[in-house]
């Protein structure tokens, strides 16, 4: 075929042997030995067989045959060694082998084996697959990798053709070596049989098939040769279908990868690919072959895997990005930090501060190990709680989609077993394998999980060991391991009752233990108040979102995601560190924020709602840490310090800011608070009893001044909860509803 001695690519450096045809120098290097695959891209064909588009259909339909077509055609027209050191190849194993084939048959001057080996095989007896040194891959190329199938497009009309999709990678068995070429050799002649493996199973030869042996009576037993032998790498991959491409009311589906060779280790779980290879059938053996019938199970035969989201440490970033993002950095070197964090969806209104910590967040803080092994974490946990319909969620996915490796998942619909890692029996090996959840699919990224109070008590335990050891502990079906999960935490939180009550601590308004609160490093409250200003603000901004489609004008134009992943991958590899009087700045810094904590709860510790442990030390410097790193230095100063513990202190105002003013009227309001909690809880608790969680209101009445209650404080809390629509009174004033 031409096509392989005459296409030229214009956009490859002119080669001094063979000019500018691509594929001669891709054979030429793999006659030299610096190249193991030679990937034929489905544009030049396209581009070479203009005339005949029928043709280069017919290679995408029938892609395996057009692979063998083609591997022959590469073998007659491989080139010759053309370096000057020919003794420093690494020979293979089919060199060594025909190489002493040759001196044994030279040496022994056999005229009669040289005469069969030559009628019959030109080649000495090798077969074309163990003479090959090279994989031969058909790819769509960089410029159709926008051309891809939904995974629900892949069925029965597809079987043997090249099919291109994309998937997050669920689980990846470990590298091993399959039979390609078998080797066997003859106890009584001593010839060498070769058999070609092109299935999973396969019956090994018997007889040996040299004309010796096949005159005598008594025929010579044939052992196989492992080291004559070709073995390549193989794995099995499975891919999930993608949650976007996903119908309402369906089951993401799933598909079988197989790689071999150079395609082995391409991708590891939680990674999003984008698939070239064939699509091929399989029958089912054994008992399952009989249950399936004339079913056939499929699988994609690789020949391209192409990692979409990378994590920050192995994204690659242009050349013009570099230049744009130095651009912006000289032109606005200050201001970059408020600018990402505003670019962080312009669509939502205000809250400027979250979308910091969120900024913050991704960055992270630097993770230390100590020479004992003791690790410390970097990442930086943010939870967001408050009333429904203040964009928790749409922040959540905006960061989920923003970040190389996000996943979002909520909390009611995950499992202990689908955050951590299920325990599942590989179909071909018949071995126990871990299968990763969320949290391990998200390593070295980010897990964004929804209404985390949501969660099952125990379900939500396996997280606490996540967001301070990374790490996910498994001792299931005799497997004891650890796994991997440097994952950030993002959570959003709604209250018990619906609306967020200020008169009430936040371990009272949301359900959520103070062990598993304290790991968070950022803890944020979005109350919906009625303010008359702000009110008619973010209503003309969602007003203009819904009526033009985009974000209102901003003082500057957003950044995209790509500045903003681009940017953050530049940065985020440094390693700040804390100088001498920046350290005793943090460390008078967290005494004086303890002191106040103690001043405030000197009467009852309860009465806060918010406290300041050792892990709120540790979040100042991650913070102060990552905004180090957004200025590119690699020491933390007193302004990084002062910005995490303003950060902090809007966070803590957010939950904690009716606590402020004086002593006095603390004290009168936390009274009240107990009073009217107490009450609360005596009305709710009657309720629940009830069928239809309704109760008469003399009842209610006479069971809160049993309690030791006043008549005036009962009609406070009916008229507080009420009006926060946790409770129902009737007109009449008869009945009290629980909602």
């Amino acid at each position: 075929m031409d096509f392989i001695s005459t296409f030229e690519d214009p956009r490859l450096s002119a080669d001094a042997t063979h000019g500018k045809l691509k594929y001669q120098i891709q054979m030429q290097r793999v006659a030299n030995r610096q190249l193991k695959s030679i990937d034929l891209e489905v544009g030049d064909l396209e581009e070479h067989f203009r005339g005949d588009p029928a043709f280069v259909e017919r290679i995408k339909v029938n892609t395996k045959r057009y692979t063998t077509l083609f591997s022959e055609i590469i073998d007659q027209r491989m080139p010759e060694q053309n370096v000057n050191d020919p003794n420093g190849f690494e020979e293979s194993v089919s060199d060594i082998l025909f190489k002493q084939r040759k001196e044994n048959m030279e040496a022994n001057n056999d005229k009669r084996a040289q005469n069969y080996i030559s009628e019959k095989d030109p080649s000495n007896g090798l077969p074309a697959e163990l003479r090959r040194n090279y994989e031969l891959h058909i790819i769509r190329g960089p410029d159709e990798k926008q051309k891809s199938l939904k995974m629900r497009e892949i069925h029965a009309e597809t079987i043997g053709s090249l099919v291109t999709f994309k998937g997050i990678v669920t689980r990846c068995t470990e590298i091993r070596p399959s039979i390609e070429v078998a080797c066997y050799s003859c106890e009584a002649c001593g010839n060498e049989a070769y058999q070609t493996i092109n299935s999973r199973e396969f019956n090994p030869l018997e007889e040996c098939p040299a004309p010796t042996c096949k005159k005598n009576e008594v025929k010579g037993k044939l052992f196989l040769q492992v080291r004559g032998s070709k073995f390549v790498s193989y794995q099995d991959i499975k891919v999930q279908e993608l949650s976007d491409q996903v119908p309402i009311g369906h089951v993401p589906r799933t598909l079988k990868l197989q790689g071999k060779g150079l395609l082995v280790g391409k991708c590891s779980p939680g990674d999003i690919v984008l698939v070239t290879g064939i699509h091929m059938p399989t029958p089912y053996s054994g008992f399952q072959g009989m249950r399936a019938g004339l079913i056939h199970d499929t699988y994609i035969e690789c020949f391209e895997i192409f990692k979409e989201k990378k994590s920050y440490k192995e994204f690659s970033v242009s050349k013009e990005m570099h230049e744009h993002i130095a651009k912006e950095k000289e032109k606005y070197k200050d201001q970059m930090y408020s600018r990402l964090a505003k670019s962080i969806g312009p669509e939502i209104y205000g809250n400027v501060d979250i979308k910091k910590s969120l900024l913050l967040s991704m960055i992270g803080g630097v993770t230390k190990e100590m020479k004992d092994g003791m690790k410390i974490r970097g990442n930086i946990n943010t939870l967001m709680m408050g009333d429904p319909g203040v964009a928790k969620s749409q922040l959540l996915k905006i960061i989920a989609n923003l970040a190389p490796r996000g996943i979002y998942t909520t909390g009611k619909g995950s499992s202990g077993v689908g955050l951590t890692a299920a325990v599942i029996r590989d179909p071909l090996t018949k071995e126990l394998v871990l299968e990763g959840g969320a949290l391990v699919l998200a390593d070295m990224g980010v897990c964004c999980i929804d209404e985390f109070d949501k969660m099952d008590e125990s379900d939500r335990t396996n997280i606490h060991e996540v967001m301070e050891q990374q790490t996910v502990s498994i001792a299931k079906a005799g497997m004891t391991c650890s796994l991997n999960a440097r994952t950030t935490i993002l959570a959003a939180a709604n209250p018990v009752y619906g609306r967020y009550n200020t008169k009430l601590s936040v371990n009272q308004n949301i359900n959520l233990p103070a062990a598993l609160m304290s790991r968070f490093d950022i803890i944020f409250l979005l109350i919906d108040k009625a303010n008359e200003e702000t009110d008619a603000l973010l209503a003309r901004h969602v007003a203009y979102v819904h009526q033009n489609n985009t974000h209102p004008p901003l003082e500057f134009v957003p950044y995209s995601h790509d500045f903003i992943r681009s940017f953050i991958s530049t940065v985020i590899g440094l390693e700040p560190v804390i100088p001498k009087d920046v350290h005793n700045f943090i460390v008078s810094s967290y005494v004086d924020l303890k002191k106040k904590q103690s001043a405030r709860n000197s009467d009852d510790y309860h009465k806060s709602n918010y406290y300041i442990t050792p892990r709120t030390l540790l979040g100042i410097i991650r913070i102060a840490q990552g905004l180090a790193k957004l200025r590119e230095s690699n020491t933390v100063s007193q302004d990084d310090v002062e910005e995490g513990l303003r950060l902090l202190e809007s966070a803590r105002h957010s939950v904690d800011k009716d606590l402020i003013g004086d002593e006095r009227m603390n004290e009168q309001f936390h009274e009240n608070t107990d009073t009217l909690s107490k009450i609360f809880g005596i009305v709710r608790d009657l309720c629940s009893k009830e069928a239809g969680q309704t109760i008469k209101f003399q009842k209610a009445e006479k069971a809160v001044l049993k309690a030791g209650h006043k008549n005036e404080d009962f009609f406070a809390t009916l008229e507080q909860y009420v009006n926060l629509n946790v409770l129902y009174l009737c007109e009449s004033n008869e009945t009290i509803s629980l909602l």
